[in-house]
């Protein structure tokens, strides 16, 4: 390849060449299903099914798909791939050319979807507002996993934070009556293109410098801190067994992953609820109704994390360090699930910890009386106590089982299964 544009290309399709085949090959067979089902009689009503949940899929596998870094790297920094730093390119190309190759894949893939399946489905489908939220997540994502190379945690949760902030911006033209400036969509994909030129420029300066050298992570912040941690009395327990060991190492590296971008998240979805729709009765139901589902819609991505041997990690390889110790593989996975049982129980306690008191001093809870009474109707005492336990335990248990749910495919080592 004479161009270094068609080379990075390349590159950036086949680190991923078999999911961008298999999104491919679903597109292909939807399409194909919709056409027999439209031929066959079915009405349009009864296979939007077979519409709307594959595209959201698909554009999901796609952006993942766009995560062009380091891929055997277990110390945390997993940038831009830094065997093209040695390549006689300029930076600014490759990072554009990274970027546009995840833009057009993304989008081609959601105007594939518009054209081939919900058209002709007779779908009131839209083609630029979407396309303008999912060109600028993929700049926002691009920007985050490059420019917070070194900073683990506050990636997970800044990546929650932008694609909350993306859903809520994209629901706001129809969610907002009145003709103001955030019900305009004019107006929000000019603050967006903005928003996503600076991300771009900001990402130009950091991988620049991370070719350079820098650009590593605060270090010596992390040593700071780790000074005046030890100076700070406190009780120091023996670990007294192995399995102790396991779950204290797994606890420290992921245990605060969850409930800090289940946290975070939350004030945002109230601080958008109170500063964007002054707390009205409407906004604040939808508003709860983000926050029973926001554990369980992080828990599926960060599962993806909690199911490898290595959750910082793109390699499925169990770590050296793990691998060489006297423990066998079911003390491994039972430290895994038990961390996982742990910030299950760790995320719902904060969450109801904070959104509930919030909700109760700013916002419209006129409908917490409805529905109270409507309880009573309908369910006896008895019932009207043990039915939000119930309810409770099963959100928990269906958020543990999505953080733990995809163990055996990122322990079977094999990385094009998982």
């Amino acid at each position: 390849m004479r161009s270094p544009v068609f080379a990075i290309a390349w590159e950036f399709w086949n680190a991923n060449r078999r999911g961008w085949l298999f999104v491919f090959a679903a597109l292909v067979l939807c399409g194909a299903l919709v056409h027999l089902l439209g031929r066959a009689g079915a009405k349009p009503e009864s296979i939007e099914l077979f519409g709307y949940v594959p595209l959201v899929t698909s554009l999901i596998l796609a952006i993942s798909f766009c995560n062009f870094t380091d891929r055997n790297r277990r110390d945390g920094i997993a940038g831009f791939p830094r065997h093209l730093f040695s390549l006689p390119v300029n930076t600014g190309l490759m990072v554009t050319c990274a970027m546009l190759c995840s833009i057009l894949s993304v989008l081609l893939i959601y105007i594939a979807w518009v054209t081939l399946v919900l058209k002709p489905l007779d779908v009131a489908t839209l083609l630029r507002w979407p396309a303008t939220l999912l060109t600028a997540f993929v700049v926002f994502y691009q920007a985050i996993i490059w420019c917070l190379c070194g900073f683990r945690l506050t990636r997970v949760v800044s990546l929650s934070l932008v694609a909350t902030s993306l859903v809520a911006v994209g629901f706001m033209p129809t969610l907002i009556p009145d003709k103001t400036f955030w019900n305009s969509e004019i107006h929000l994909s000019a603050s967006l293109i903005a928003v996503a030129a600076v991300a771009y420029g900001a990402t130009l300066a950091t991988v620049g410098a991370q070719r350079r050298g820098g650009a590593r992570g605060w270090a010596w912040f992390q040593e700071f801190l780790d000074r005046i941690l030890i100076t700070i009395p406190h009780r120091r327990c023996a670990l007294t067994s192995a399995e102790a060991a396991l779950f204290w190492i797994e606890w420290r590296r992921i245990g605060f992953v969850l409930p800090t971008a289940v946290l975070l998240t939350t004030v945002l979805v109230l601080g958008l609820t109170l500063g964007v729709s002054g707390g009205g009765r409407e906004a604040t139901f939808r508003a709860e109704t983000w926050l029973v589902m926001l554990p369980l819609l992080l828990a599926f991505p960060i599962g993806l994390g909690f199911g490898k041997p290595d959750f910082w990690s793109l390699d499925l390889s169990l770590p050296t360090f793990v691998a060489t110790r006297p423990i066998s593989a079911g003390q491994i996975l039972a430290a895994r699930m038990k961390v996982a049982a742990g910030t299950t129980l760790l995320t719902w306690a904060g969450l109801f910890a904070v959104a509930p008191v919030f909700v109760y001093l700013y916002c419209d809870t006129t409908h917490w009386r409805d529905l109270s009474e409507m309880w009573r109707i309908l369910y006896s005492p008895l019932v009207q106590w043990l039915l939000p336990l119930l309810l409770i335990a099963a959100a928990m248990l269906m958020t543990w089982g999505l953080l733990v749910a995809q163990m055996w495919l990122g322990y079977s080592g094999r990385s094009g299964l998982y």
